[in-house]
This record gives C-alpha cells, structure tokens and sequence, in this order.
C-alpha cells in the first residue's frame, strides 16, 4: 500500500467522520426542536383547558416559529389542530374553520389517522355550531369510522358526544338522549370529565325540550343537571358554569318560577358577556405579546 493511497483512506475516514457527526448533529436538533413543539403544544392544550388563552396563544405562536419551515406535514398539521381548538373556544368558528381544513389538507396523505379522527371530529363541531348539521354528520362518521379501526375508545366516547350536540341542535331530544347515555360511561371510563359534565348540561337541556304531564322528564332533566353541577365545581369549570345557568332558567321555567327563570337568565346572559369580553382582552393582550 503506498503512501498516496494511505493518505487518501485516512481523508475519507475524516470525511466519513465529519458527515456522520453532522448527520448525528442534524438528528438531535430534529429531536430537540420536536421536543420543544410538543411541549409548547402541552402546554398551550392545558391553558386552554384552563381558559388561559394569553398562555395558549403564546406557547401556540413559539411552536410556530420552531416549524415554519419544516416540511413536515404532520407536525405542520399538529400546529393548525391546535390552534383551530383555540380559536374554537374563543368562539372564533370562522377562523377555527380555516385551521381545521389546513389540518385536513396536511394530513390526508399521512399516516397519522388518529390526528385526522380528531381533525374531522372538530371539523364536525365547528360545523354544528355554523348550523351546517348535514356537512357536520359527514365528518363526524369520518371520525367515528376511524377511531373504531383504531379501536379509540377514548375519542369515540367525544364523537357519540358530538352526534348528541347535533341531534340537539337538530330539535331531536329524544335521539340526542340516546348518545349521551351511550357516551357517559365511555367518558368516565377514559376520565374525560369537562366532557362528562358537559355532557349531562346537554342532557338536561335534552330532556326539558320534551314535554310530558308528570314531569317525570323534568325529574330526569334535573337529577342530569344536579350531575352536571357537581363536576364543574369539583373542577371549577367556568365555562360550564355559565352555561348551567341557562339550563337552570329553563328548570325554573318548566317549575312555573318565571321570576327565579328571569333571574338565572340574567346571570347567564351578563356572565356570558362578561367572559367573551375577558376572553377578548386576553386574546389582544397576547397577541401584543407576540407581536412586541
């Protein structure tokens, strides 16, 4: 072996080397810069939870930067997911409706079908709450077909719940009950409890649609109620809070106390602006947050 040849074996030893180190170098700031998405995403999901949007907006907006020009869908797809769940529950459907069908573009050619479940899913709710009820059975079917391939029970518990939102708000009480009590133990068993509580405010609201002459409907509509008021404030869900007072002004109503149902839907009804208007500030201040 003469001294030229050993001389270039050792240059592309140190080649091999040197690209092996900057691949191991690439890989670990893939990894670190994934982490780092997944726990702004964490954290952003719990302060939305919480009804922390400033929080939210801001983790939302850091994992953001970290992948504006990844070409990774699924992460891309992630990000839009979130931020479609947030601007849900700032009531901002318009906008919540955008980011789910980004979600849903960037992910029908992936294989990641659990976060395509949960975008239909979503897409579904946000699709109720515009009143496009036709559009929203179609995409939560979609979700509902496959979380059941995954054998999900956890997010087929949410969807039962959805179909129950839908039917009513379609003037179905009756069909509207059937989900819930079939969603209820599902919930419980996958410890989704805002979504337990939630689920009985519906269920009460359910029942007191369907008139009957022994009250025995309003007796259930306020045993699921009474249900529901026990979690929120276990919990202290403020959200829900709120809206257990509408469903109390209707009790109240069916009670014949039209001044007690007044009141109740007073409080609602202030309560409710009140928070959309906090909610609104917070949602200012973050975004000058990030925009500072």
């Amino acid at each position: 072996m003469t001294v030229l040849f050993k001389k270039y074996i050792a240059l592309f030893s140190v080649f091999v080397c040197f690209f092996l180190i900057t691949q191991l170098n690439a890989q670990e700031a893939k990894q670190d810069t994934l982490s780092l998405v997944k726990d702004y995403q964490l954290n952003a999901k719990k302060a939305i939870s919480s009804q922390d949007f400033e929080n939210a907006i801001i983790n939302l907006n850091n994992a953001t930067l970290l992948v504006v020009n990844s070409k990774d869908n699924i992460l891309k797809a992630s990000i839009h997911l979130s931020f479609a769940e947030l601007q849900y529950n700032l009531h901002n459907f318009k906008k919540a409706e955008s980011e789910i069908l980004n979600t849903i573009t960037h992910l029908k050619n992936t294989e990641d079908k659990l976060r395509l479940g949960k975008a239909y899913n979503l897409y579904g709710l946000i699709l109720i709450k515009v009143h496009k009820h036709n559009e929203a059975e179609i995409y939560l079917k979609k979700a509902d077909a496959i979380f059941t391939t995954l054998n999900d029970e956890k997010n087929q518990a949410i969807t039962l719940q959805y179909f129950g939102i839908l039917e009513l708000e379609r003037n179905n009480p009756s069909i509207a009950i059937n989900y819930f009590e079939a969603t209820l133990p599902l919930l419980v068993s996958s410890d989704l409890s805002f979504n337990e509580a939630q689920t009985y405010l519906y269920e009460a609201e359910a029942f007191l649609k369907i008139s009957d002459t022994e009250n025995k409907n309003l007796h259930l509509a306020k045993v699921s109620f009474e249900k529901s008021i026990q979690i929120i404030q276990q919990y202290s869900y403020i959200k829900l809070k709120i809206e257990s007072f509408k469903i109390a002004s209707q009790i109240a109503i069916r009670e014949n106390k039209p001044k007690e149902s007044a009141s109740l839907l007073n409080s609602y009804s202030t309560k409710k602006i009140l928070c959309l208007k906090f909610i609104f500030k917070l949602f200012q201040k973050a975004l000058n947050t990030i925009l500072t």
